[in-house]
């Protein structure tokens, strides 16, 4: 009869442990709610409210939209509001506002183009727009970075198996997204999800943070099948309704102040103004 290496079966011991134990963790934090994608807060990149290791992803960009949001309100820390308008588009020159905007009447104007709230000067505090021109990613993590280098996955079962996760990049760094897209094209006549992608959240003199991205690769082969599957599952899912102001109860007043009021409607351009449509 062969011999059990004590050693071994001690380490099997310790490993078995800590998967028991991260099993019983997760049962318990389940109930706890939490951000079901990407965020970024300070320069720490979230999922589900926890860093992420190394403040990177090794992953495919399945679908990108431009996604321009309105509040109405300003922040206030600790409540959250959602915008009384937003628009997606594959183009930022054919953008409108979403059909759930004009059905509540929000809409200031017919086009983004065009619109008071997407003009420099609209945020009422500097050259900045009332409107916030984002970039909305749907990204499926397809590895991990160790020791600095990509270790992909191998099999399209781990593919299948993936979540894949929204993360909104900031107009700071919509740029970035798109030297890399045409990158990719130029690179490989693919489009984003045709690539590896090492996304990573880094410091920034000026803006805090900026989202990066660097080419790794094209997928393999053998993968790109599963990714294209899950491609289609992205695309139907990254234009999302929001909840508008009216769908809800009246946010509560925060403790000893007026509640927020929506900024005043002016006939100037560089005015925020609300629904007109």
């Amino acid at each position: 009869m062969a011999k059990v290496n004590s050693e071994n079966k001690a380490v099997m011991s310790w490993k078995d442990r800590l998967k028991r134990d991260a099993d019983r963790q997760a049962t318990a934090e389940a109930s706890v709610q939490t951000s079901t994608a990407y965020q970024v807060k300070g320069s720490t990149l979230l999922f589900n409210d926890v860093p992420v290791f190394g403040n990177e992803l090794l992953c495919v960009i399945l679908a990108n939209r431009f996604h321009n949001v309105f509040y109405d309100r300003p922040y206030e820390p600790g409540e959250t509001f959602p915008p009384a308008c937003y628009a997606y588009g594959e183009g930022a020159k054919e953008m409108a506002p979403a059909e759930k905007v004009i059905i509540a009447g929000n809409a200031v104007h017919e086009t983004c183009l065009g619109c008071p709230n997407n003009e420099y000067g609209s945020s009422g505090t500097g050259r900045g727009k009332a409107c916030s021109n984002r970039r909305k990613l749907e990204i499926l993590v397809i590895g991990s970075i160790v020791s600095g280098r990509p270790k992909l996955f191998t099999k399209a079962t781990e593919i299948a198996d993936q979540e894949i996760v929204s993360l909104l990049i900031p107009p700071t760094s919509g740029k970035n997204f798109s030297t890399f897209a045409k990158q990719v094209k130029a690179t490989f006549d693919y489009p984003v999800y045709g690539v590896i992608t090492r996304l990573k959240v880094e410091p920034h003199m000026t803006n805090q943070y900026a989202i990066n991205f660097e080419l790794i690769s094209e997928v393999p082969d053998a993968l790109m099948e599963a990714i294209i599957r899950r491609v289609d599952k992205a695309e139907g899912a990254i234009e999302t309704d929001y909840a508008l102001p009216e769908d809800e109860e009246p946010a509560k007043p925060v403790k000893g102040k007026a509640p927020a009021k929506a900024p005043p409607t002016a006939s100037a351009k560089t005015t925020a103004r609300r629904g007109k449509y």
